[in-house]
């Protein structure tokens, strides 16, 4: 649903999509080298994958 939710927000824009699956996440906005990184990704395997490994990073288990 995140996935879905962070395509739809966006409209299609994969720099959009990246912060927003960031803000709801983690509720903050991505460093520089995050966005590169979630660029490759993103560009390689799609938002799905990005949502995926943010959803199951500690990060996102200790805030929620």
């Amino acid at each position: 649903h995140l996935a879905e939710r962070v395509k739809l927000e966006a409209d299609g824009d994969s720099g959009k999509s990246i912060v927003l699956a960031f803000q709801t996440c983690f509720g903050r906005m991505p460093t520089y080298d995050e966005v590169r990184e979630a660029s490759k990704l993103v560009d390689e395997h799609g938002i799905d994958s990005l949502c995926w490994a943010l959803l199951n990073a500690t990060e996102f288990m200790y805030i929620n």
